[in-house]
């Protein structure tokens, strides 16, 4: 009877010890691993360097490797990027990973430790030609956050199946809604998810609802970051491109001083970029329901002259939900009209939403505009920079048809040109406005800098805005509502998604079981014991 005894209780003593040893290899290290959220691919500070930006819930720094990609997914020869952290205020910590030293046309791959997924990304051809995405206000978060999130993952889809050779992306402000601050981090999450995010680099610059939250400076990299334009949510920023400098402006800072100074250090730094574009979030020319407000009006009246003295090429925004491209500008009038060369003026281009989650309707006619549409769908732009021209060609989503495009030239001098023409001199004919604008409207809105009260006051707009017809924008003075969310795509996005299975649940959940019934089992060995005594 004791040799039964003993022999049931070294089996129930053996799988004590055996789930014991099972939960501390699969328990404690899942237990301990990070848990990585919000991966992003940035841009560097050139063509040369990509910044990867991820979030993850412990101090410990995660490890990332890249290498070439190969068919194995062999990293043994791989390199271990420098990386730095941060804490941030939710508890979570930012991570910065940089892959320095990249090799033109090469692919890729990398994986963070604690994520058991690999990604790739391409580096671009050697020389200066180059395309990239423009996408306006993507404001996840107005309203079905689920829809839109998979309207914004389709936009970035079409545009990798359309243009899968662009190098990089910017998102020009409101990257979310972020009135609620408690729904601010599901916002980013969705904003941050699709795999495209993961391919691309992005640079991105803050809108106005995200004025009051530092969540654009905790989710993205801004290299070469000045102390200018310096708000909560980030500064203004520059990076090189092969042989174009994008300059990355806080508009949310309304003093033009301090973005003229962010300009300046841009050029300093790269005098020999060919070409200059300047990238911000609040639309100094537009048609829709900010076109007067106070602080546009002051930025149109403040940052025009700084950029025809820092000779832009290109002016990229958003903040308007609408699409608009001015003639080429300079001294806040018109130099040409229809055709653009390098050094007469700036293009200024408005830019509608990438994700189609609001718009504003078309108030009237502005002596400023060549073009305006309101199609109420998601649109993106696509901008093609060469040697000797720069083409930008806007697309809706949805059955990829042109929107808008146009082309910034190189100018030939001919024999009849005159060398000693002073470049600001310009015929009548480029300063007349053909446009009639005696039935522009008058519209006073007071602009309160408070994030909340902006993010109100785009609430207001929306809600009393009317629908117009494109011939109706021509025509008539009518305000158009803003599309309303039920009526955004719903088809879900199924290719080039990221896998977000994992077996960590139920490896848990066995362990878990498999400890608690060996501690049952030792439990009731040691009372039959005491029964014995």
């Amino acid at each position: 009877m004791k040799t039964k005894s003993y022999t049931k209780n070294k089996i129930i003593i053996g799988f004590v010890i055996i789930s014991i040893i099972f939960s501390l290899i699969f328990i404690l290290p899942l237990s301990f691993a990070a848990n990585i959220t919000s991966i992003m691919l940035n841009v560097g500070e050139d063509e040369s360097v990509r910044t990867l930006v991820f979030q993850s819930d412990t101090e410990k720094t995660n490890e990332v490797q890249y290498t070439f990609a190969n068919n194995e997914k062999d990293f043994s020869a791989a390199s271990t990027a420098t990386t730095i952290q941060k804490k941030l205020i939710t508890g979570k910590w930012k991570n910065i990973a940089k892959f320095e030293n990249l090799s033109p046309n090469t692919e890729y791959m990398y994986k963070i430790k604690g994520d058991t997924n690999i990604y790739t990304f391409q580096t671009g051809s050697a020389g200066n030609n180059f395309s990239f995405a423009a996408l306006g206000d993507p404001q996840i978060g107005v309203g079905d956050l689920q829809k839109e999130k998979e309207s914004w993952e389709k936009t970035l889809n079409t545009v990798s199946s359309n243009f899968p050779n662009i190098e990089l992306m910017v998102s020009l402000g409101d990257q979310v809604n972020a009135v609620l601050p408690l729904e601010e981090e599901k916002e980013y999450d969705a904003f941050s998810e699709p795999a495209m995010l993961k391919k691309y680099p992005i640079a991105a610059v803050p809108g106005n609802h995200e004025l009051a939250t530092n969540k654009p400076a905790e989710r993205f990299y801004f290299p070469n970051e000045t102390q200018y334009g310096k708000e909560i949510s980030g500064a203004d920023y520059f990076f090189k491109h092969k042989n174009t400098l994008f300059i990355m402006l806080n508009s949310n800072e309304k003093n033009a001083t301090e973005h003229d100074k962010a300009i300046q250090a841009a050029i300093s730094k790269y005098p020999d970029a060919k070409y200059k574009i300047v990238c911000f979030h609040h639309s100094i020319y537009s048609v829709a329901s900010h076109r007067e407000d106070i602080d546009i009006l002051n930025l149109r009246k403040n940052l025009v002259p700084v950029f025809d003295k820092n000779k832009i090429d290109l002016v990229l925004m958003g903040h308007d939900h609408v699409y608009v491209r001015t003639p080429q500008m300079k001294n806040n009038e018109i130099v040409n009209k229809d055709e653009y060369y390098f050094g007469d003026g700036v293009v200024y281009t408005t830019l509608n939403s990438s994700s189609g989650s609001k718009h504003y309707g078309i108030k009237g006619d502005y002596p400023y505009v060549h073009s305006a549409f309101q199609l109420e769908k998601p649109e993106y732009t696509i901008v093609n920079v060469s040697d000797d021209e720069i083409s930008v060609n806007t697309y809706a989503v949805e059955d990829k048809s042109l929107v808008d495009g146009y082309t910034i030239k190189t100018k030939v001098n001919t024999p009849t040109d005159n060398p000693n023409q002073n470049e600001d001199n310009t015929t009548e004919d480029n300063t007349t406005v053909e446009e009639d604008t005696s039935n522009q409207e008058s519209e006073n809105n007071d602009n309160n800098a408070d994030a909340n009260t902006d993010a109100n006051n785009d609430t207001n707009t929306e809600n009393t805005d009317n629908k117009v017809t494109e011939t109706e924008q021509k025509n008539e003075n009518t305000d158009s509502t803003v599309k309303d969310n039920k009526n955004l795509p719903t088809e879900k996005i199924e290719n080039d998604k990221i896998a977000k299975t994992s077996p960590k649940t139920s490896i848990v959940s066995m362990s878990t079981a498999m400890l608690s019934i060996a501690l049952t089992a030792l439990t009731a060995m040691t009372a039959a014991k005491k029964r014995e005594k």
